[in-house]
């Protein structure tokens, strides 16, 4: 009886896992064929409101090297070239599309000078993966398209927004250098160096927790040492580099030949320094693209950061204006891996020179603005005014000759009034006895007004508070180069990483509480991070909204 009980539970137990196997097997299939549909009746909702708001499409489903590929949505586009999200017919894997619409000769030069890296560039974790690429010929030129590594959390810009209510802390600045650094490594260790000329916020992009470089249609393997060009070629370098650069980020030997300065792999640490200003201010160091300025490396920090004077010199020291005095990429990158062991950085001769001029004007202007407190713009307080009254009379008093009779006002237009002083007395600028000019010349009194001073505005933000005095200088919108971004204000709930070394763990990456925070909230939050242990890095949350952009 008990094995007859035995067999019949065994037979039993079998049919039961028969019996879930081809439920689970039928449960697999059906999600498949769901999900599949999902995803093309989303694909054609997509293409139908790309029609309908007039936006480019890849006008059905492209085929490279054998992978049939469908459209998802656009990312983002420049001007010539757009990127869209794709998917794989076949295996449903997800890619980001560059559609380049060549109809020229030079425009197909550059194309496919960009295959041409990006098929020589290794295999890194911070540089963006190319699949594949072809080049299809049409009736009004090429169409040139490149398959390349999908990023869904998008660019640094994109990260910035997010984090604008409470900006980005030191330590994510930190390690988001720190990785954009290893990939610059590898491209400079290339045989010839790479160099890519285009480093943005907007062209490196997040992906699975890794800062990856991206666009690599201005990278050259070219040196060009101005000492040894005649002047007559230098109109043909500038040409090209205001075609491949973007002014705001461009240094000055590419600036001013004349300087007759080195072009070299030292133009990508000019560019990741004015990348670093950003991510630390939200604002460019050269936001007027003035090449005066760049040329000078005359730029200002805000007064009110928090920052270590170690990362401010940083940023001197990399935006040094002779490129030969600028550091090279790997030893920044020793100076980022051991940042937070460093108590103070060593500036060259050139950018100790510029931080010292730099730090004399800031308080000659803070001896000014001193100075305005005690002057008095529009109509002089009756206290002030009587004071000077007094100071007249007590003149007049010492004087020995018979002076004018003064003015009878109280048989004048006023009655009752007090009597004025002779015209022929000197009343003066109306500044009390104690009033000092500050050093550096003396102003015309009633001309310093709250205007003469430059305030940094807000990142485009659409609850950015105005510039406390009207007429000050405002930033305009931080524009993105054929970028879009959603109009979300991050600010994460920060908790301590559990890697101290990598930085990224489990609930570290939980999707941000976008929440208006009250000031004394942020301002204690940005405490307490700084003063966290070295490597116990707060990072970024989980970025997968779905509205995500790549750069094209």
């Amino acid at each position: 009886m008990q094995k007859f009980t035995a067999g019949l539970t065994k037979a039993f137990n079998e049919a039961k896992e028969k019996t879930s196997g081809v439920l689970n097997n039928a449960k697999e299939v059906t999600s498949g064929v769901l999900n599949k549909a999902k995803d093309g009746l989303q694909t054609n909702v997509n293409k139908i409101v790309n029609n309908m708001k007039g936006e480019p499409t890849l006008g059905g489903n492209v085929t490279i090297k054998n992978r049939e590929l469908e459209e998802i949505k656009l990312i983002s586009q420049g001007g010539y070239a757009y990127v869209f999200q794709v998917r794989d017919v076949a295996t449903g894997e997800v890619f980001a599309l560059k559609k380049m619409i060549c109809q020229n000769a030079e425009r197909l030069k550059t194309a496919k000078n960009e295959i041409n890296i990006l098929k020589s560039l290794p295999n890194h974790p911070n540089i963006l993966r190319l699949y594949d690429a072809e080049i299809v010929k049409v009736s009004d030129g090429h169409h040139v398209f490149i398959l390349l590594e999908f990023c869904e959390e998008g660019s640094v810009f994109d990260l910035m927004m997010k984090y604008e209510s409470t900006k980005l802390n030191e330590k994510q600045i930190i390690f988001i250098m720190r990785e954009v650094c290893e990939g610059l490594k590898a491209l400079h260790s290339c045989e010839p160096p790479i160099v890519h000329r285009d480093l943005k916020i907007e062209n490196v992009l997040l992906h699975q927790k890794k800062f990856k470089l991206c666009d690599f249609g201005s990278c050259s393997t070219r040196t060009v040492d101005f000492s040894k060009v005649e002047q007559r070629e230098y109109a043909f370098y500038e040409e090209e580099y205001d075609k491949n650069t973007t002014l705001m980020y461009r240094p000055p030997e590419m600036c001013d030949p004349y300087q007759k300065f080195i072009v070299n792999d030292r133009v990508d640490v000019w560019m990741l320094g004015c990348m670093l200003f950003t991510l630390c201010f939200y604002k460019q160091p050269f936001q007027e693209a003035s090449k005066l300025s760049i040329v000078n490396g005359a730029y200002t920090f805000p007064k009110d950061h928090q920052y270590p004077e170690k990362l401010i010199d940083i940023i001197r020291m990399m935006l040094t204006p002779n490129p030969i005095h600028r550091p090279s990429i790997s030893e920044l990158s020793d100076i980022f891996n051991d940042y937070f062991n460093i108590e103070s950085i060593t500036l060259n001769d050139e950018a100790q020179r510029i931080k010292d001029e730099s730090l004399q004007k800031e308080s000659q202007m803070s001896g000014f603005q001193k100075a305005k407190a005690t002057s008095h713009e529009g109509d002089i307080p009756i206290e002030e005014l009587m004071k000077i009254q007094k100071k007249v009379q007590n003149q007049q008093k010492k004087k020995t000759k018979k002076e004018p009779d003064f003015v009878d006002w109280e048989k004048a237009q006023y009655p009752g009034q007090v009597k004025s002083p002779n015209k022929n007395e000197e009343w003066g600028d109306f500044v009390t006895s104690d009033f000092k000019f500050p050093e550096g010349g003396q102003q015309e009194q009633g001309n310093a007004k709250n205007n003469d001073f430059d305030t940094f505005g807000f990142f485009n933000s659409d609850d950015a508070q105005p510039a406390a005095n009207t007429n000050q200088e405002q930033w305009g919108a931080f524009e993105s180069s054929g970028t879009t971004t959603t109009n979300n204000s991050a600010a994460p709930t920060e908790k301590a990483a559990g890697n101290a070394n990598e930085g990224w763990s489990g609930d570290l990456w939980d999707a941000p509480q976008f929440e208006a925070k009250k000031e004394s909230e942020s301002t204690q939050q940005q405490t307490t991070a700084t003063t966290n242990a070295a490597d116990n890095y707060d990072f970024f949350g989980d970025f997968n909204s779905g509205n995500e952009n790549q750069k094209s």
